[in-house]
């Protein structure tokens, strides 16, 4: 059984994804190689939506490795959250694609980009006090991968 907060569950395993709430910092990390199934993320947002419910404000971690959502489920987000009460940081290891995202997240408050090595940077926009090595513990144990500087380019 897995340990939960005020009756909601500190972490999601799902076929295409699995995330952990650390405190108030929801860590997300995509299967490499699969595309997010709506399923999931449908049961990924009422699990944000319970916890919004709980803690007034959260902040989202989303580690390389995977496929992005949908326009789709992206729109989800937007319909069922309290979207001002989200921070979302994006750790990519491709240049080109964290180009796209440093230049959509100007449309996207709270939202921001970072190389994939740069977890203290992305912490420090979320204002989460989490450490720097528990979150990147978290990434390999929820199966992604984590960066170094060296390997990030």
């Amino acid at each position: 059984m897995l340990p939960e907060v005020a009756g909601i569950p500190t972490e999601l395993v799902l076929p295409t994804f699995s995330t952990r709430l650390l405190g108030r910092l929801v860590v997300f990390v995509n299967r490499p190689g699969f595309e997010i199934a709506d399923d999931d993320w449908a049961t990924y947002v009422q699990w944000l939506k319970s916890l919004q419910s709980q803690q007034a404000e959260l902040a989202i971690l989303t580690a390389a490795g995977g496929r992005a959502p949908s326009s789709a489920q992206r729109s989800m987000i937007s319909r069922e959250l309290k979207t001002d009460a989200l921070r979302i940081a994006v750790l990519l290891s491709d240049p080109k694609l964290l180009a796209i995202v440093r230049v959509t997240s100007w449309f996207m408050r709270g939202t921001a980009a970072f190389k994939a090595h740069e977890i203290d940077k992305a912490l420090e926009f979320l204002g989460a006090p989490e450490s720097s090595a528990r979150v990147r513990m978290t990434i390999r144990e929820l199966g992604g991968v984590v960066f170094s500087s060296s390997a990030a380019g």
